[in-house]
């Protein structure tokens, strides 16, 4: 009877929630896997079907598997990817983990609140929820994965907590609504594309932990005005600020070693840099099309200066080249 009813609501579309604790794996609309003598994992739902229909989810914290009873630890790899109706999902205190895909394309999903239970947020978790609008991380989760909240178009804002340590690549990429940002500074390191296209980021604080800023880091962040980038950094990667067309300062520390290619390529309206003597290599198109930059004083401490590195920059009236 339980297993009809279970099957009833979600081909009608209505909410689909497990049982009071700890749930029988036969009569939940889940399939569970177990992955040890105490463990198991959520895999996604027994009937395929569902993903069309399911709108939301309650995950136990408990399952009994062949009268033995498990803890629920992990949401699986693509467990609920493309449930696209799907709205709300309850994800119990047990769970220290979810997987890549996870949730991937449930573009229906709004909100999720994150159990301080989890300490990782695999690889395309929340991939493509474009109707996603807040999220809470706890403090317990320490690394945010490649692409964990990529093209999630809806998402405003989010709070990093201290806990993390790492910004994976394509982390928030193409989250076109994000507005502000602030990092903690327990994070090291900005992954390659973390930000691209993040149109709506007005404003970003790095911290002084951070020694590098990746590859395409902030690429396509067309409403970013300043960035302070801290003492730490060391590098400034390729097209780390490629075309952030409203840039109209950028303090670069003394730190930093190295200006890679194409790094502040296309920032149209960045009028004037202060390139530190601590730099060493201007790298190839790092200022190409800065249309707006009317001065440039190149310290002594560059040994070399890239092709095209101040290329198409036609407002440029006076530039400082050392012996």
């Amino acid at each position: 009877m339980r297993k009809l009813i279970l099957i009833l609501l979600s081909v009608f579309g209505i909410a689909l929630t497990a049982f009071a604790k700890p749930v029988k794996a036969e009569d939940s609309p889940l399939k569970f896997d177990t992955v040890s003598g105490k463990e198991a994992t959520v895999a996604g739902l027994k009937n395929s079907a569902m993903k069309k229909t399911v709108k939301s989810v309650e995950i136990p914290d408990e399952v009994i598997v062949e009268g033995k009873t498990y803890k629920v630890t992990s949401v699986g790899i693509v467990a609920f990817t493309r449930c696209t109706n799907l709205k709300s999902v309850n994800i119990p205190s047990s769970v220290t983990e979810i997987g890549s895909g996870a949730f991937e394309g449930c573009t229906s999903l709004e909100s999720i609140e994150i159990p301080n239970s989890v300490t990782e947020i695999g690889n395309a978790a929340f991939f493509g929820c474009t109707s996603l609008k807040s999220v809470v991380i706890p403090n317990s989760v320490k690394s945010i994965k490649t692409n964990a909240f990529n093209r999630c178009t809806n998402l405003k804002s989010v709070n990093i907590p201290s806990s993390v340590t790492e910004i994976g690549s394509g982390a928030f990429e193409g989250c076109t609504s994000l507005e502000s940002i602030e990092i903690p500074n327990s994070v090291t390191a900005i992954g390659i594309r973390a930000f691209e296209g993040c149109t709506s980021l007005e404003s970003i604080e790095i911290p002084n932990s951070v020694t590098a800023i990746g590859i395409r880091a902030f690429e396509g962040c067309t409403s970013l005005e300043s960035i302070e980038i801290p003492n730490s950094v060391t590098e400034i990667g390729n097209g780390a600020f490629f075309g952030c067309d409203s840039l109209k300062s950028v303090v670069i520390p003394n730190s930093v070693k190295s200006i890679k290619t194409c790094a502040f390529t296309r920032c149209t309206n960045l009028k004037s840099v202060n390139i530190p003597s601590s730099v060493t290599e201007i790298g190839s198109g790092a200022f190409e099309g800065c249309t707006n930059m009317e001065s440039v004083e190149i310290p002594n401490s560059v040994t070399k200066i890239g092709n095209g590195a101040f290329r198409y920059c036609t407002s440029l009236k006076s530039v400082n080249i050392p012996n």
